[in-house]
């Protein structure tokens, strides 16, 4: 009968009974029915792909995801959430074959409904609906927006489905004509060139994608108050604070900094100090950016694999320098630098990053939109004019001034000494 438990659990998990076998240990007692143990593979299968594929949960990377309808997205959920939901399988059971009190399905709302219980349960579920460290791989065939998926084959906007394997998206709509005026003539237009505007367009485009295709590091350089910062709070609020996270070169070598990452698409150094570079972790940010497995560390001391594919975006007041580490053509390859040097607006507005993104939030995704296309169409490479590539070797060549003044300074002579009091006088 349909209020049998068995029966019911059945019909609504019928690959899961066929895999792991009936869900409880059913005794008869007259004419009654009582619960004496559960199965508990079959629990924990009902969260898997094969006991629920429109809403699946899986486990990779150390963690648990839930794929949600409403969002398009898996998303993290913890353990205890895990617990809930086997727990609300078995009181939807028991509501539905309570049979007006004939039956005793109290079990499923008390006895294994505990966490002594559940936990093990919980346990299963990661065994069964593990995945490998890749399952949300790099896939560069969509962008999930707030009202749908976009194909970026066809540039057509479908609904959300968890075959796209994704915990990412951007948490507002997809417009393809929306515009942005204020965004690109006011906020950009008064602050950058036309050249800088572009590679702008394009580096954005990637964080968009939400993988970073070129290999590059944006470097966002100039004073307080010339619009780097409210550009920064414009696209990271685009992007979606889910999707960031902050980069701290001093604890990049740190055990478990690396696995903070996971899940995450565009790594920000915001206003940071000059040696930010300079620091012994900084190195990193090659691995994070150029496409290499890391290894980072979660709880209970197990270790997950994480590829570099991050986009990484540095903003300082100030010059930065960089620890080349004789490694000077991997930093050449890598950086891109921005330069804010127009002069500051004599009015300048501190609402217009809110009014951007209350007016024209469709418009900019639009533009950066344009910006991936660009990227792609030119196979993912970004080429700098002359004016670009000086703005990168000033860099370059300020992170290797010590190695250049012994190189174009100073003469070996047998016998002959120096003291670093003459060197500095001859620096100055």
């Amino acid at each position: 009968q349909d209020t049998h438990p068995v029966v019911w659990l059945m019909k609504k998990y019928p690959k899961v009974r066929e895999k792991y076998g009936e869900p409880l240990d059913i005794r008869k007692e007259g004419n009654n029915i009582k619960i004496k143990a559960i199965n508990d593979e079959f629990f924990a299968a009902c969260l898997s792909e094969l006991g629920t594929p429109d809403a699946p949960v899986v486990f990779t990377q150390g963690a648990f995801y839930h794929y949600s309808a409403e969002t398009g997205i898996f998303e993290p959920t913890k353990g205890r959430n895990v617990d809930t939901m086997i727990g609300e399988i078995m009181r939807d059971c028991a509501n539905a074959c309570d049979n007006g009190g004939m039956n005793d399905v109290s079990p499923l709302t008390f006895r294994f409904a505990k966490k002594s219980t559940l936990s093990p349960i919980r346990d299963r579920v990661a065994a069964l609906a593990e995945q490998p460290d890749d399952y949300f791989g790099e896939n560069s065939e969509f962008i999930i927006f707030e009202n749908g998926v976009l194909e970026l084959e066809t540039e057509k906007l479908v609904d959300f489905s968890p075959k796209y394997r994704s915990r990412n998206r951007i948490p507002f709509p997809f417009d393809a004509k929306a515009k942005c005026d204020l965004f690109h003539n006011k906020l950009l237009g008064e602050a950058l060139e036309k050249d800088q505007i572009e590679l702008l367009q394009k580096f954005c485009g990637m964080v968009l994608l939400g993988i970073n295709k070129a290999e590059k590091v944006l470097l966002i350089l100039g004073t307080a108050g010339g619009g780097k910062s409210k550009m920064l709070e414009v696209i990271s609020t685009l992007i979606g604070q889910n999707n960031i996270r902050e980069l701290r070169t001093q604890h990049l070598q740190k055990q478990f900094e690396i696995s903070a990452y996971r899940g995450k698409t565009w790594l920000i150094g915001s206003d940071v100090k000059p040696d930010f570079l300079m620091r012994d972790g900084a190195s990193t940010i090659k691995s994070l950016t150029g496409g290499d497995i890391l290894t980072g560390e979660v709880k209970n001391g197990e270790h997950i694999n994480i590829k570099g594919i991050f986009n990484v975006a540095i903003s300082s007041n100030s010059i930065l320098t960089v620890h080349l580490e004789q490694d000077s053509k991997a930093w050449e390859r890598r950086l891109l630098v921005l330069k804010y040097a127009k002069p500051k607006t004599n009015n300048p507005d501190p609402e217009l990053a809110r009014k951007i993104l209350e007016n024209e939030a469709t418009g900019v995704l639009c533009w950066m939109y344009e910006g991936y296309k660009k990227l792609r169409g030119n196979n993912f490479k970004i080429s700098l004019n002359e004016k670009l590539t000086r703005d990168r070797d000033d860099i370059l060549h300020a992170s290797s001034a010590p190695e250049l003044f012994a190189r174009d300074r100073l003469v070996e002579k047998s016998g002959a000494s120096t003291t670093k009091e003459a060197v500095n006088k001859l620096s100055d």
